[in-house]
């Protein structure tokens, strides 16, 4: 690569991060007036923000000896009453926050909204360079623009919730597969830690690992010692829960399957509209996805667009839809064009 050439792509990097400084300045503080009670959510963006509240009431109760899980035990698995949802490593954080003396909810909304900003300024960076290691700098600044400055990204930037994070960890895992397998292989588990929307990801990554390895006996090694590797991280910090009460435990994360339909908008799943709940409501996606599933078995598709099909199956049938899932699509709309490549 030319010095010319290195001086055009250092000052189309500069631009994105330029716009990415504008989305910092531009985008509205979230509302930083609530102290110990949920704000009352009339809308999507106050929903948002309530949600966030509640991330940190439960890590503030493990802070105190309390194990937010045991709430579910009094609910019907089906009845959103804000339980903890979440693996524990972002209870864990909050809780780490709260006994460095980060005890009220204002005070610590302000240390986490400036770890969004980071992953969101971070994730902009990434899709630039990985667009620019792949020979396409102007789709890099696409990339990073598309992500910095669309209505999904800017939603979550405004109610800092809780996605970025997760979403950082998978793309960084991504780039990272074909040089340093079990470093990506720990940060998609690390992803999962954060908040688990990718777990319908996970076939993707042991597909991968089986097509990749040659013979039957290595395949299979290879691809059971991946399946460890994303889970470590979150068989670390869930163990202890499930020591401490592995009903609660184990009822508060399969909760996300088993509750009643909720949407930010009208635009409801088809579950929803022909009537299945619970478990068999979850049905339509899980089929929907094992066909991709397939498609990636017989190497009909790239790495990213796989990706981008399954997140996509996920927000647009899952019965349960919020705006902040669709930030979670973005990335993968541009990295998509990158599959051509390999």
């Amino acid at each position: 690569m030319t010095s010319g050439q290195c001086t055009a792509d250092m000052s189309m990097l500069v631009r994105a991060l330029a716009a990415g400084g504008m989305l910092v300045v531009m985008a509205a503080p979230v509302d930083l007036s609530a102290q110990q009670a949920p704000p009352v959510a009339s809308s999507s963006m106050e929903r948002g923000q309530q949600d966030l509240y509640y991330v940190w009431r439960d890590g503030s109760r493990l802070a105190t000896g309390t194990n937010p899980y045991e709430a579910i035990l009094s609910g019907n698995m089906r009845e959103n009453r804000k339980y903890p949802t979440y693996l524990p490593l972002l209870y864990l954080l909050v809780a780490g926050a709260h006994r460095l003396g980060v005890v009220e909810f204002r005070s610590w909304l302000l240390l986490w909204r400036s770890v969004v900003l980071a992953c969101h300024l971070g994730i902009g960076l990434l899709l630039f360079v990985a667009c620019r290691r792949s020979g396409h700098p102007v789709l890099g600044v696409f990339a990073a623009l598309f992500w910095g400055l669309n209505r999904w990204t800017v939603y979550v930037v405004k109610i800092a919730h809780v996605d970025f994070p997760a979403i950082l960890c998978l793309i960084v895992s991504l780039i990272l597969i074909p040089t340093r397998r079990r470093v990506s292989l720990v940060l998609f588990g690390l992803s999962l830690a954060l908040k688990q929307i990718a777990i319908f990801v996970t076939p993707l990554y042991l597909i991968w690992t089986w097509r990749e390895s040659v013979q039957l006996g290595t395949r299979l090694a290879a691809t059971v010692r991946a399946a460890v590797w994303i889970g470590l991280l979150p068989a670390l910090v869930s163990i202890p829960f499930l020591v401490w009460n592995a009903e609660a435990f184990v009822r508060s994360v399969l909760f996300s399957a088993t509750r009643d339909p909720d949407s930010h908008v009208p635009a409801l799943s088809i579950d929803t509209q022909v009537g299945l709940t619970g478990l068999p409501g979850r049905l339509p996606m899980l089929l929907l996805m094992t066909v991709a599933f397939v498609a990636t078995a017989r190497g009909e598709m790239g790495r990213y667009l796989g990706v981008l099909l399954i997140l996509a199956t996920f927000t647009d049938f899952n019965t349960v839809f919020y705006l902040q899932y669709m930030a979670w699509l973005v990335p993968f709309m541009a990295l998509a064009c990158l599959d051509r490549d390999r």
